[in-house]
């Protein structure tokens, strides 16, 4: 569900034409992947410590951007 939203966000910052914004959500959604693959292949703690010490910051950083294109301070 997570990454729905993060996908529906994305399709929001292209339709009101904010591509360096969707661009840099699509690398911020990429990275956490490769994490959750080696956390999914290994379950150690040390690799879920890893995953959300990369996931946290960038899903964050989605939303704030998300929040500020939807508010009308970008662009």
């Amino acid at each position: 569900m997570i990454g729905a939203a993060k996908v529906a966000l994305l399709l929001m910052a292209l339709l009101l034409g904010y591509r360096w914004a969707a661009a840099v959500g699509v690398l911020a959604m990429l990275v956490p992947i490769s994490w959750q693959v080696r956390l999914y292949r290994e379950p150690t703690h040390t690799n879920f410590q890893r995953y959300m010490l990369v996931s946290n910051p960038l899903a964050l950083l989605i939303q704030v951007g998300s929040a500020l294109i939807v508010g009308g301070y970008l662009g």
